[in-house]
């Protein structure tokens, strides 16, 4: 029964997109459930008196396909597990081994299983389970760290995933940001590498031991560049060749 069928804890995906959901929805009226989705028999608490039902392991797209069309009932696969950590692996590998998620829930998926069990679920071992690479896990899981409102874009696929690879490079939300504004439409996934590596060579250039030290009658202060939102059109400007050609002092 579907109203025994709990939501699972970790569930990698985040974003359903509603019209893809009535299409699965269709296929289902017409050609039935063909894959059956996968639950794990919960236990009863202590006290309880009625069955508790079931925790979905995998297919939640299906399932919800299945109350679209106020299905009552849906064929399922249970199986017995021993731990919450091979609960969340088992629903996660699945997930990851699809080509439909977007890279932020990838990511998030890919971090969900590593924080399971650091020392088993390596960034090795996650890229042998779900055919990537060892790199790829690595690289995906550093989106974790953009900013959510780029996080947002990516999940939408405003951004590709190499946009987002570029802009993590970045050192600061604040200039993360800035450099975002000017993707859609506007930059290939070479521009971005280009003028990201040229706003980090220009930051290599001043070599600070610390913040506070004057550096021609002014200070470095240890808050965020004011100027931080200029750098990317002015880095941009097609006029200016040479990075670091031009001095500006506040």
């Amino acid at each position: 029964p579907i109203a025994l069928i709990r939501p699972s804890p970790h569930q990698a995906r985040k974003f359903f997109d509603e019209e893809n959901l009535w299409k699965l929805a269709e296929s289902l009226r017409q050609e039935g459930l063909i894959q059956p989705i996968t639950v794990r028999k919960l236990l009863p608490m202590a006290g309880d008196r009625e069955d508790t039902g079931f925790e979905l392991v995998s297919g939640e797209r299906r399932l919800r396909a299945a109350k679209l069309l106020d299905w009552t009932m849906i064929e399922a696969r249970v199986i017995s597990v021993i731990s919450e950590g091979e609960v969340a692996a088992k629903g996660l590998i699945e997930n990851l081994q699809r080509e439909d998620l977007n890279p932020i829930e990838e990511a998030e998926g890919f971090a969900q299983l590593n924080n399971v069990d650091p020392t088993y679920w390596t960034h090795e071992r996650i890229a042998q389970v779900t055919g990537k690479s060892r790199v790829y896990i690595t690289q995906s899981m550093s989106l974790m760290r953009l900013p959510e409102a780029i996080k947002d874009n990516v999940r939408r696929r405003t951004y590709s995933r190499g946009h987002a690879l570029e802009i993590a490079r970045l050192p600061g939300s604040s200039l993360q940001l800035s450099v975002s504004k000017m993707i859609p439409d506007r930059l290939t996934r070479e521009q971005t590498r280009r003028l990201v590596d040229s706003i980090l060579m220009g930051k290599k250039s001043l070599k600070l031991s610390k913040p506070g030290i004057v550096l021609s009658n002014f200070t470095v202060s240890k808050e965020e560049d004011p100027l931080a939102d200029l750098w990317p059109e002015f880095m941009m400007n097609p006029w200016i060749t040479t990075p670091g050609t031009i001095r500006i002092k506040y």
